[in-house]
C-alpha cells in the first residue's frame, strides 16, 4: 500500500530479537534486527521490505588491513556496526514516504555463512565455489561485476571483479581443482534466477553439467534451476502476492564512501567503484529507493560516511586518505573530483560537496531517458 499524496508516515522502528532458528517468522513492518536464517514470512500488512546483511566483518578486515590495524578490528567492526544502524534508519525513513508499513530486514552475515556451509555440506563431497566476496575463504572464487556506465542504467559487459584474475584464468583454476568432480556454488542473493543461470552458463559452460547445487545467501523469487537452489533465508508471502513484488536487496558497504559500489567504466576507460548516493549514482535507480527521497537519503547517507571516517581516524590515531579506500573507488575520485591518493576522506567528502553539480548529471542519467521520462531500476537476477 503506497501513501497517499500528501501524506506523511513515520515509519514505526520494532527491534526484534531474533536467534539462529529454521521455523518460520515474520517480516514486521519497521526494522527487524538482526533476523533469523530460514524461511521469512512477509505478511499483507508490509507493503516493502528491503533486505540488507550486515557485512560488518568483511568491511572491518578490509580498512583493518590497509590501516595496519589488524589487532583493532574488533573495534572497527563495532563502529562499522553502529553505521549499519543508522543506515538502516535513513533506509526505513526514505520508503516510509512512499510505503505505509515497509520495512528494513538486517541479517545477519555470520549466520548466514555458517547456515550456507551447513546447506553446502548437506550436498555431499564437492569444489565450492563462490560468486560472493564475503564468502572465499575455503572456496575457489567465480569473481565478476556487471559494469555500468557512468550513471548506473546502461550495463556494459560482465568483467572480472575489479581486483581479481581475468574470468578465463579463474574457470581453468576451478577446473583443475574439480578435477571433473560435483561443485556447489555460493552466491551472495537470488532475485529472479535468471541472470544467476544465464551467468553460470556463460562463464562455466560445460562445468554446468558439474553443478550439483547453489546456496545462497538469499532468496526471493520463487523458480528453481535445473539443480536445487539452498538459501540460508527465503522470503515468502503469507498472502498470494509474489515477493518479487515486495522485496529488494542491498549490502550497506554500497552505500559508504570509499567502500564498495557500482562498478562503472570512467571517461578515461579505467574502471571505478562509486557509492549507491547522488551525486554519485542514483540510490532510486540502484536500490529501488522513492525518487523523491533520495536527494535527503543522499545528503544523510554522506554525513554517516563522514561520521564513520571521523571515527575511524580518532580510532587509528591517524589521517585516513583516499589511498586507504577501494582502490577503484579511489580511481574514480582522482578521475571525476581531481583530487589525490594522499586526499584525507574529508576532503574527498568536501569535494563531492563543491563539486557535486559537476557530477550529478550522471546520477540523472541512471533514471531519465533522453525524451525526459523516469526510468525504474533494473531488475536483479
Amino acid at each position: 500500500m503506497r501513501a497517499s499524496r500528501g501524506e506523511r508516515f513515520a515509519p514505526t522502528v520494532c527491534w526484534a530479537e531474533c536467534r539462529f532458528m529454521d521455523a518460520n517468522s515474520q517480516v514486521q513492518p519497521g526494522l527487524v534486527q538482526p533476523g533469523p536464517v530460514g524461511t521469512r514470512e512477509i505478511p499483507p500488512e508490509v507493503d516493502f521490505v528491503y533486505v540488507m546483511r550486515r557485512d560488518s566483518d568483511y568491511v572491518a578486515a578490509q580498512f583493518a588491513g590497509r590501516l595496519g590495524l589488524e589487532e583493532r578490528v574488533e573495534e572497527i567492526r563495532e563502529l562499522y556496526d553502529r553505521y549499519v544502524d543508522d543506515l538502516a534508519r535513513h533506509v526505513l525513513q526514505a520508503f516510509a514516504t512512499r510505503y505505509v508499513h515497509p520495512a528494513v530486514d538486517l541479517l545477519s552475515s555470520r549466520e548466514i555463512h555458517q547456515r550456507r556451509l551447513e546447506l553446502a555440506s548437506s550436498l555431499g563431497p564437492a569444489t565450492l565455489v563462490s560468486m560472493d566476496p564475503l564468502m572465499e575463504e575455503g572456496a575457489l572464487p567465480l569473481a565478476f561485476s556487471r559494469c555500468y556506465a557512468l550513471g548506473g542504467e546502461t550495463l556494459m559487459e560482465m568483467i572480472p571483479r575489479p581486483g581479481c584474475a581475468p574470468l578465463a584464468s579463474q574457470v581453468t583454476d576451478i577446473v583443475t581443482a574439480a578435477s571433473g568432480g560435483p561443485l556447489v556454488v555460493i552466491e551472495d542473493d537470488f532475485f529472479t534466477g535468471e541472470t544467476l543461470e544465464r551467468v553460470l552458463g556463460k562463464q562455466l559452460g560445460p562445468l554446468m553439467d558439474d553443478v550439483i547445487g547453489v546456496v545462497p545467501g538469499t532468496k526471493v523469487g520463487p523458480r528453481e534451476l535445473s539443480f536445487p537452489v539452498l538459501p540460508a533465508v527465503r522470503y515468502r508471502c503469507s498472502d498470494d502476492a509474489s515477493p518479487l513484488d515486495k522485496v529488494d536487496l542491498g549490502d550497506p558497504r554500497d552505500f559508504i564512501v570509499g567502500v564498495s559500489g557500482l562498478v562503472c567504466r570512467l571517461g578515461s576507460g579505467a574502471l571505478g567503484r562509486l557509492p549507491y548516493v547522488l551525486p554519485f549514482v542514483s540510490p532510486a535507480a540502484r536500490a529501488s529507493l522513492p525518487r523523491g527521497a533520495e536527494s535527503e537519503f543522499s545528503r544523510r547517507a554522506l554525513e554517516l560516511s563522514r561520521n564513520f571516517y571521523e571515527e575511524l581516524e580518532e580510532l587509528g590515531r591517524r589521517t585516513v586518505v583516499l589511498d586507504d579506500s577501494d582502490p577503484a573507488f579511489a580511481r574514480a575520485c582522482i578521475e571525476l573530483l581531481g583530487v589525490d591518493g594522499g586526499t584525507s576522506m574529508a576532503r574527498v567528502l568536501d569535494a563531492t560537496a563543491t563539486r557535486g553539480a559537476d557530477l550529478v548529471g550522471l546520477a540523472d542519467a541512471s533514471h531519465v531517458s533522453p525524451t525526459g521520462e523516469t526510468r525504474t531500476a533494473q531488475p536483479r537476477g
